[in-house]
């Protein structure tokens, strides 16, 4: 049984690390990483989706990296796992439409969040 989970968004890979006792009573860290299905381009509708709930990480990381006004190609490499040196257009598409996402659920969205 692990004695704590954690898992981080990084790159656009969502890495799961849990650390437990074994026998001995050393520490045994597992990690799992796994692509997490990124859209090029975030939905826009006036209502939430399983996308957003799958996505509310990425979210929170995008409004969190933009406050610390880190430019939009580093943000959507960290964030998004996107590289505007290998496909500008995507990465900055895929940037800016999951932004304007992460502000619609900072104002209206997470309300239908807490009621689900």
């Amino acid at each position: 049984m692990p004695a704590f989970t954690r898992n981080r968004n990084c790159l656009g890979v969502e890495f799961r690390m849990s650390v437990a006792h074994d026998m001995s009573g050393s520490f045994i860290i597992r990690q799992q990483c796994f692509q997490i299905n990124l859209l090029d381009e975030a939905p826009f509708v006036d209502a939430l989706t399983d996308y957003d709930r799958t996505h509310l990480i990425t979210y929170l990381g995008l409004l969190d990296i933009v406050a610390d006004k880190t430019p939009w190609h580093e943000a959507a490499a960290i964030i998004l796992g996107i590289h505007a040196e290998d496909d500008e257009k995507r990465a900055r598409r895929a940037y800016d439409t999951h932004l304007a996402r992460a502000h619609w659920m900072s104002k209206k969205g997470h309300a239908s969040l807490l009621r689900s």
